[in-house]
């Protein structure tokens, strides 16, 4: 959403002599996630490693959510981590590791915060799903 502030941390890798691309794709498109993906692996020669850290957390009282913005948030936190690991899972083969940000409000939640709660704890059940289903082919997911 920031793209000066990847290009940011870019330089700052590479001045210290590292090796580092930005990478940009609008995460709630499942086409869009898999080239995003297919990009970073043609670019580092594979893909070893997904953090799916999208999302949102806008306050809004349970009363005054309407159903375009619950599935927003349910696009931005849930899906794009589906479509993502979906295609990471593709591209790591028999290795690699899938880690889900997700949030106390998982367990938790706080007022105002039914759909982000509601997303936070969908994404945990998700990992641990994608987990006994990628766990055999040595892909960790948490």
């Amino acid at each position: 959403r920031r793209p000066g502030a990847a290009d940011d941390v870019v330089a700052a890798i590479e001045a210290a002599g590292g090796r580092a691309r930005a990478f940009a794709a609008e995460l709630t498109d499942d086409a869009a996630c898999h080239a995003l993906l297919d990009a970073v692996a043609d670019w580092g020669g594979r893909l070893d490693a997904l953090v799916n850290n999208a999302g949102v957390q806008p306050v809004e009282p349970l009363e005054d959510l309407t159903a375009e913005r619950w599935r927003a948030m349910l696009d931005a936190t849930l899906t794009s981590a589906f479509s993502c690991t979906q295609a990471a899972a593709r591209l790591m083969g028999d290795g690699g590791s899938v880690t889900h940000v997700a949030s106390i409000e998982a367990r938790q939640p706080a007022p105002g915060h039914v759909h982000y709660s509601a997303a936070k704890a969908a994404l945990v059940m998700h990992a641990r799903g994608a987990a006994l289903e990628y766990g055999p082919r040595g892909i960790r997911v948490n």
